[in-house]
């Protein structure tokens, strides 16, 4: 008897974990590539724009630049930016890994 619920539970384990493969799969696959594609736009945009205008944070603490500025001086289009409703970037510098924060806001009547 116990042999037999050994061999049931590692079937049903095995069951849960292709489960939660398959849905993690389908997840990786059914992403917004355009707003990935931006977003990586957007980070390598806002840190170039950071450099170039000497706005490098201290260590912990943040920048906030907003998207009109990094259209005006074209580091990005405004048509994925009017798109996903990109306000801002927010840049904090950290220890180990810098870390970006994009900010959205959409007005309902501009539609």
């Amino acid at each position: 008897m116990k042999i037999m619920n050994k061999k049931i539970m590692i079937i049903w384990g095995m069951l849960i974990f292709l489960i939660c493969t398959t849905l993690l799969l389908i997840g990786f696959k059914y992403k917004d590539t355009d707003y990935m594609r931006l977003e990586l736009d957007l980070r390598s945009a806002t840190k170039a724009y950071v450099k170039k205008n000497n706005l490098n944070p201290k260590i912990s603490e943040s920048v906030k630049v907003f998207i009109d500025e990094l259209i005006n001086d074209n580091y990005i289009s405004e048509d994925m930016a009017k798109k996903y409703c990109i306000d801002s970037v927010t840049y904090s510098n950290g220890i180990l890994v810098d870390d970006y924060k994009i900010e959205t806001n959409c007005d309902k009547n501009e539609e």
